[in-house]
């Protein structure tokens, strides 16, 4: 996730619907002056994934991936992103999982009887 002041932020919005090194490169070298001090927040998909195996919650790359794309889209600019916001978001997917693991056992129940 790059955060990178309202102002750019709506840009970013804009003109893409993902944030890539890339294109978050292209808005910093078009948007600010030569040494110019920013504050940059970057959030990956690495970081996502590495939340997810501290706490034991199996996810995939595109899992990860859509994520950092949710947490883009979604985020409150008062409040940021934090480990808290990939914390909701794993908890989410872990729940959904619970759920078509539930259905799956019952239906095999329901298939052996």
């Amino acid at each position: 996730m790059v955060v990178l002041g309202e102002s750019l932020y709506r840009t970013a919005m804009i003109y893409s619907s993902m944030a890539t090194k890339e294109y978050a490169l292209d808005l910093i070298k078009n948007q600010y002056k030569k040494g110019e001090r920013i504050c940059l927040i970057i959030w990956s998909k690495e970081d996502v994934l590495t939340r997810a195996k501290e706490r034991g919650i199996k996810i995939t790359i595109p899992d990860a991936e859509e994520i950092i794309d949710e947490m883009e889209h979604r985020h409150d600019a008062s409040i940021g992103v934090c480990w808290e916001t990939i914390d909701t978001y794993l908890n989410n997917i872990e729940q959904k999982l619970m759920e078509e693991d539930e259905a799956k056992r019952q239906k095999e129940r329901v298939n052996f009887t």
